[in-house]
């Protein structure tokens, strides 16, 4: 009876059963056959109707456009699975590993196309459910021989062993023995005694693949540890002087623990161990051999031998990372120890990933799933960890410790932190984490995660499982039992009692298709809070959607439906012999919703589970052809068209394929070339502890340089390479020669700086090079120190020297014009901050230059008072007035717009429209993005990729500061605005604020704490607190519209994923449209072992299309990799070639130099203006075309970006038939200059 006329009938047989219900005595056996006919009816039930092909079968699928997107949990009175892995408080209480769960299984054992399911339990024996169909299952466990029970059983996962077709079973165990069961075909299991598994060490995941190409696969167990140390001795037996002895560990906690060697100068740290992993080969005869040395198949990212490590093992998961067709290893480590990511290399030999291909990852890491999450054809990373995504539970939250120190200037370290990651693939295998951009940072404590379409718009959503024994990270409750603790002198006693049950909601996050997330867990079926562990993925039901089942701790088991009935297309392959279930193949479908939709079918690898290898993709109903290609786990090749709403069962052995010819594939070089190796420049960084002067600093204020400048200061012509120094540092200062960098020794410029050099300019007057550098006081925290040094130099010697006097406020920016009109070069100097105030407003002057000595403008102080942390400056002439004007970036507050008067500045800022936009604005540059003649601006921010976000920007960050304590410290307290609470509430837990805790008495708990806003917590009227606020911390550009109004765009998603400073605008690859390079990434927040350093960024070639937008070059196309906290840069064509090169510092570490090796050259421009300003510093060239067009304006400055100043030689790219050369002069003067054919290299006198 085909379904439509079944459901007829069903209509029918339901009419009559109202009329049996009073009648059923009379008739108990035609209830009985009413009821089982209604079960084959029932609207869970569907069955296919195959159709034969060549080499392939399909089925019609049901498909409703109007279904609702989701699950529907179907109740255990309904499924008959009523397993419950039950665990007592007692059991809990003495081997707390057991909370860690377990899983379950999911695979047709009998072979009826209907997935069954195995369910791991640690007290009491296993179950296996056979799937009759309709969500109805049978325990056949007896029958079956699998009930495994007295084994502690952690993890399960069916695959097809020995290759003879049938889904054999593989189950972990804590403590006694792991175990492989051979299936016989007909649903009946055989132990195997000799399967060569060892003994259980904890183990926990499974995970398969057929590593070294004989078609068996291959396994990996993860172990964690059988008990904890402290579920063995007593507390008294663990102190550090009973276990360690003249710095060695003794027996018998040499098992338990390891020393940890911190680096010179920190004190060794014990922390306890867990169990190295392990390796089994398939020998194809349903036994595994074990690898005893894996230190010759687990390599170092050098290829040196290393092995396994006593981590402290959770999931494991095969996937081929880096499409080489070949099974990557990622292994999810828990406590201190890092996740390890095994890259195949085809030689029987894995090796570990290069350290600056993920420069973080999470600190407790549950589990790990992969997708291509924005469907741009690379393969990201997510695992999961513990952060709370409510703030009052996580103001309650014991925070780990990162164990290793994090110093200034050591960027090739992997640190972990307290939140998930998300590993977005940048195109060269390298990855930027992402999880704070894309909204899945937090999601409580989290175990088992998978990535499924459930809407199939083709992007695939997120699903993550949580919830635990108890509340372990709970502040008040780790306070009470240590209390306990110390009031019983450490005896042992029932530890689980002073903790609450942490029953959580299981998540569920929409893929928006723009690396973002929403949280639509209740909308779409995940209401229930409980203890989730485990996952498998299946179709119960056979209609082609990916069902869920998830494995519980006290519960019974969540089988949830999938509600989604749209359009798709669902494919099952069978591979050739032994490898039958085709794991490791890849499918790609193109002619859906999106350009193109992937997945590799695995073995294994979910939390404790084992999922059904079964794939589905979207499907556009317009397109009724779409097309499908297999990889095969061989590297063969299928191709063929599918059709929307079918169910596609493949057959690799009866199916055409052909291997692939990829001898043609190129991959072009890079725009630039490391050149760094020429330099051999290192920035010094004091040693300096911002938090003795303000402990509550939202970050380090001292790691802020260093600037880079190129200016002629040995007036030969050439122009040489100058970096800043902090404090006890040096200038450094380099020649060009031949592409070739040699130190420069300058008396009085390689001197020791008595405090960090900040900005720094220069120009050239009167046969006379000029040189500023700007000092900090912070350090020094006194105003006696110069705030910068005027140096003039001739042949290369400084011939005299004068210091700027100093003011409270810190130099930050210099930037120089000559806004007075009388044809010198005048300059700016920017207030960063108040040392041991911040964030109250700093001060800025001007220097009028006074016949070649700068004077301090007091006319125009009164306008510069308190306006803000300025942070970057640039003098520019917005409207096309004639006068140079002031543009400023400031932290916590908006860009800033001086205009220039005659000599005097008003600030428009309101009037433009800047100030609808604070921020924690960095650095700042001009450029005619759009080619209208006037200068647009492009500042850097803090970027969207942090603890610091904005959802709303009617509710900005803001940080809150004050002598809150009367003790003339200045405070502070950092927050953002909280919707469940209602207010402003503070960023840090209460034991952070220690230092203001006489304001703080009031509050009895980290409960209270958690729930109070900035008013609660300092007992009064926020709006009566002095504030700033950050309502944006996107990178944006500033589209000038004709000196009336700036518009402001949002620079690309890649730009926001960290922190910006240095912005340069130059034509990169001779485009003849205008481009954007960006410096990248700040290491120095507040607390770096537990708060996320922002590192995701390499700096970022931005390329202008000549309408105002951008677009990212990828690093491994643009050359350009610095892995560092990027600050200062600066560009120049060092090499004379027609093409602009590129100089980027880095923080206490090394300055990297960047050749440009672009196929085109530009035409190269220097201006030689009047002996007072002989740079033309002010003065504005534009490249004219033949046709009446004219190229974008370069501006000709001293000081701009963050902190620097490029080259003033110009190279103009070039997109069309060049005309004239035109220079607007500083003064006004406008001269063109023809442009003769083949000559390329200009000097334009004034």
């Amino acid at each position: 009876m085909n379904c439509l006329l079944r459901k007829q009938f069903c209509a029918c047989l339901m009419h009559q059963t109202d009329l049996m219900n009073s009648k059923s005595q009379l008739f108990p056996g035609i209830a009985v056959l009413m009821l089982l006919f209604l079960f084959g009816c029932s609207e869970d039930s569907f069955e296919a109707e195959w159709h034969q092909e060549d080499g392939y079968r399909w089925a019609e699928l049901p498909v409703s456009d109007s279904g609702p997107v989701g699950f529907e949990m179907i109740p255990s009175s309904r499924t008959g699975i009523t397993i419950n892995n039950f665990l007592s408080d007692e059991r809990m209480n003495e081997n707390r590993v057991l909370m860690n769960g377990s899983g379950v299984a999911a695979g047709d054992i009998t072979g009826n196309g209907l997935p069954d399911l195995y369910f791991a339990r640690i007290d009491g024996p296993n179950k296996l459910y056979k799937n009759l169909g309709g969500f109805r299952f049978e325990d056949i466990t007896e029958q079956a021989g699998v009930a495994h029970e007295n084994h502690l059983s952690a993890g399960a996962v069916f695959a097809d062993v020995n290759g003879n077709g049938h889904l054999d079973l593989l189950i972990t165990s804590i403590d006694s023995e792991n175990a492989l069961y051979l299936n016989d075909g007909e649903g009946r299991f055989e132990y195997q005694e000799n399967s060569g598994l060892g003994p259980a060490r904890g183990s926990m995941t499974m995970a398969l693949a057929d590593v070294n190409g004989n078609g068996y696969l291959d396994l990996y167990v993860v172990n964690y540890r059988e008990i904890n140390v402290v579920d063995v001795f007593d507390v008294q037996e663990l102190v550090w002087e009973n276990t360690v002895q003249d710095g060695e560990l003794v027996e018998p906690y040499d098992d338990y623990f390891t020393i940890l060697d911190r680096g010179e100068g920190f004190p060794p740290e014990r922390h306890e161990i867990g169990r190295e992993d392990e390796f089994y080969f398939n020998n194809g005869d349903g036994t595994f051999s074990k690898v005893e040395d894996p230190e010759n198949m687990f390599l170092a990212s050098d290829g040196s031998p290393l092995g396994f490590y006593p981590d402290w093992g959770l999931a494991a998961k095969f996937h081929d990372l880096n499409g080489n067709g070949l099974p990557d290893l990622y292994v999810s480590n828990d406590y201190w120890t890092p996740d390890r990511v095994w890259m195949n290399q085809g030689d029987g030999t894995f090796r570990a990933i290069d350290t600056l291909a993920m420069r973080n990852s999470s600190f407790y890491s549950m589990t790990v799933d992969f997708s291509d999450v924005s469907r741009n054809g690379h393969l990201d990373i997510f695992t999961v960890e513990m952060l709370n995504d409510k703030h009052s539970d996580r103001l309650q939250m014991r925070l780990p410790t990162e164990p290793f120190p994090l110093l200034p200037g050591d960027y090739e370290n992997r640190p972990r932190y307290n939140r998930n990651s998300l590993f977005l693939n940048r195109g060269d295998n390298t990855y930027a984490e992402i999880s704070y951009y894309s909204g899945v940072h937090a999601t409580e404590w989290s175990w088992a995660t998978r990535f499924i379409d459930l809407n199939l718009d083709g992007y695939e959503d997120l699903l993550v499982k949580t919830g635990f024994a108890f509340d372990f990270q709970n502040l008040d409750s780790q306070r009470q039992m240590l209390d306990h603790l110390i009031a019983t002198r450490g005896a042992a006693r029932n530890y689980v009692e002073d903790f609450d049950r942490l029953l959580q909601q299981n998540r569920i996050f929409k893929n928006n298709g723009d690396l973002t997330f929403t949280d639509l867990s209740s909308d779409w079926g995940f209401t229930e809070k409980d203890i989730s562990l485990g996952i498998a993925l299946t179709d119960l039901d056979g209609n082609g959607v990916l069902d869920v089942v998830s494995s519980r701790m006290n519960d019974e088991p969540g089988i949830f439906k999938n509600r989604a009935l749209g359009p798709r297309i669902s494919v099952r392959l069978i591979g050739t012999s032994p490898n039958t279930q085709a794991i490791g193949a890849k499918l790609k479908l193109t002619g859906g919703p999106v350009d193109h939709q992937t997945k590799e079918l695995i073995s294994g690898g979910d939390y404790l589970s084992g999922s059904d290898p079964f794939a589905v993709f979207a499907a556009d109903p317009a397109n009724e052809n779409h097309h499908l290609q297999i990889t095969w786990p061989d590297g063969s090749q299928t191709e063929m068209d599918v059709q929307p709403n079918r169910m596609y069962e493949i057959d690799q052995n009866n199916i055409a394929s052909s291997m692939p010819d990829n001898s043609n594939e190129e991959s072009a070089e890079p725009l630039f070339s490391d050149r760094t190796d020429q330099l051999n420049h290192r920035h010094h960084e004091s040693d300096f502890n911002d938090f003795r002067v303000q402990p509550l600093l939202p970050f380090e204020l001292s790691r802020q340089g260093p600037a880079v400048a190129w200016l002629d200061l040995t007036g030969d012509g050439g122009e040489e390479l100058i970096i800043g120094a902090g404090a006890g540092g040096k200038t450094g200062i380099y020649r060009v020669e031949n592409g070739n960098f040699t130190p420069l020794d300058i008396d009085l410029l390689n001197e020791e700086a008595p405090g960090d050099q900040t900005g720094i300019v220069g120009w050239k007057e009167d046969g006379q090079t000029h040189l500023v550098i700007g000092f900090a006081n912070y350090e020094q925290g006194s105003a006696r120190v110069p705030s910068a040094i005027h140096y003039r130099l001739e042949g290369g010697e400084v011939v005299s020297s004068d210091s700027l006097p100093g003011i409270l406020s810190t130099t930050g920016p210099l930037a120089a014009a000559d806004y007075t009109g009388d044809g010198r070069v005048d300059l700016f100097i920017g207030g960063r901050f108040k040392p041991g105030q911040y964030p109250y407003d700093a001060d800025s002057r001007l220097f009028r230059n006074d016949n070649g000595t700068l004077v301090h403008d007091t006319e125009n102080q009164a306008v510069l008072n308190d306006i803000g942390l300025v942070t970057g400056a640039l003098f520019v002439d917005y409207n096309n007035s004639g006068e140079q004007d002031l543009i400023l970036t400031t932290e916590w507050g908006s860009l800033k717009l001086f205009e220039n008067n005659g000599g005097m500045f008003t600030e428009r800022t309101s009037e433009l429209g800047l100030d609808r936009y604070n921020g924690l604005w960095q650095g700042v540059a001009a450029g005619d993005f759009n080619g209208n003649g006037y200068s647009d601006l492009v500042a850097t921010n803090w970027g969207e990729n942090s603890p610091y976000r904005i959802e709303n920007p009617d509710r900005p960050l803001r940080i809150f500061y004050g002598d809150f304590t009367r003790n003339g410290r200045i405070d502070i307290v950092d927050t953002y605005y909280d919707e469940q609470i209602g207010g402003d509430v503070p960023r840090r837990k209460l034991e952070e604020y220690e230092n203001i805790e006489d304001i703080l008495r009031h509050v009895r708990s980290n409960k209270q704490f958690s729930e109070m806003t900035i008013g609660d917590m300092l007992r009064a009227d926020p709006d009566q607190i002095n504030h700033k606020d950050a309502n944006t911390l996107k990178h944006k550009v500033f589209i000038n519209h004709e000196g009336e109004r700036f518009e402001a765009k949002s620079l690309p998603v890649e730009t926001q994923l960290t922190a910006g400073f240095y912005a340069g605008v130059a034509d990169m690859d001779n485009s003849g449209q205008d481009d954007i390079f960006i410096s990248q990434n700040f290491f120095a927040v507040a607390d770096p072992q537990r708060k996320p350093r922002l590192d995701s960024g390499r700096g970022l070639w931005l390329k202008g299309d000549g309408d105002g937008n951008f677009q990212t070059v990828p690093g491994h196309q643009s050359g350009v990799k610095v892995y560092g906290e990027q600050r200062g840069a600066a560009l120049a064509d060092y090499t004379g070639n027609g093409k602009v090169d590129l100089a980027v510092s880095q923080n206490a570490a090394a300055t990297r130099i960047f050749e440009n090796r672009s196929a085109e050259r530009g035409i190269r421009v220097a201006l030689e203006g009047p002996a007072q300003n002989r740079l033309g510093i002010g003065s504005i060239v534009r490249l004219m075309y033949a046709d009446g067009s004219a190229g974008p304006v370069r501006y000709i400055q001293a000081g701009s970006g963050y902190w620097s100043q490029n080259s003033t030689v110009q190279i103009l790219g070039v997109s069309g038939t060049p005309e004239a050369v035109e220079v607007t002069w500083f003064d006004g003067r406008v001269d063109q200059i023809d442009i003769d054919p083949g000559q390329m290299d200009y000097v334009i006198s004034y």
